[in-house]
């Protein structure tokens, strides 16, 4: 995915959350390659979208976690993507090297706020 992919789908992803029905958006912390295209601008593509989901977890929220992943399939489905274009594994393992920024909100897609940790979190990960 290029810049321009990256922000039609997360759109597309915040409508598919409205559409949904969501009374409040769904927060993500974007990470990854897709941080490093999109902020620092140091490669053309990336594969997928990586984030940590700010206030939705599998165990305490699962309706709500549930929902995001059914937004997610559909996107991929319209767009003819992998299934795994967002992908929200590196959030466990973030939580688990502690302090996760709360960050600073980048773009609101509908029910979808897109939030950008400082660059030296991303590249000290790196």
């Amino acid at each position: 995915m290029q810049e321009e992919e990256i922000e039609t789908h997360l759109a597309e992803l915040g409508q598919e959350l409205q559409e949904m029905g969501l009374q409040r958006p769904i927060r993500i912390l974007l990470v990854g390659g897709a941080f490093m295209l999109t902020q620092i601008k140091n490669r053309q593509a990336t594969d997928d979208i990586d984030v940590l989901l700010k206030d939705v977890e599998d165990s305490t929220t699962p309706w709500l976690y549930q929902t995001f992943k059914a937004a997610i399939r559909s996107v991929a489905r319209k767009n003819k993507l992998s299934a795994i274009w967002l992908n929200d594994v590196i959030g466990d393992f973030l939580r688990d090297l502690g302090n996760v920024p709360e960050g600073k909100l980048w773009r609101k897609y509908d029910k979808l706020e897109v939030y950008l940790p400082p660059e030296e979190y991303i590249l000290s990960l790196k």
